[in-house]
């Protein structure tokens, strides 16, 4: 009986630090994305590759008269595991999950440009 707990215990730790990691690099990689164009390699849940060049720098949002914190515009909640930022070259908001993140590049330059 005991050891049981002691399991569920060790599951809920690992499950809490993962959240926190998760949260962590969240922060991270919107604290990139306002300060510049990033170019992000994820898997979509489809199970497809993309590579996504995007940002949410407050000029680059104006140009495109797109609101600059969608979050509080909305009123939504933004939810831990995901990051949504507009893509540069389709000139639309898309997302990606933090845990299908495969490669994060920091100042990265548009497609074509």
């Amino acid at each position: 009986r005991l050891s049981f707990t002691g399991i569920g215990i060790i599951m809920m730790n690992r499950e809490e630090e993962l959240q926190l990691q998760i949260r962590s690099q969240r922060e991270e990689y919107v604290k990139m994305l306002k300060e510049s164009i990033c170019v992000v390699d994820f898997t979509k849940v489809n199970g497809d590759f993309r590579k996504m060049t995007c940002t949410l720098e407050p000029n680059i949002l104006e140009e495109n008269l797109q609101v600059v914190d969608y979050y509080n515009k909305t009123g939504k909640k933004p939810n831990d595991n995901v990051i949504a930022a507009w893509d540069i070259n389709a000139k639309g908001w898309r997302s990606f999950r933090v845990d299908s993140v495969i490669d994060f590049v920091k100042g990265g330059v548009p497609s074509g440009q």
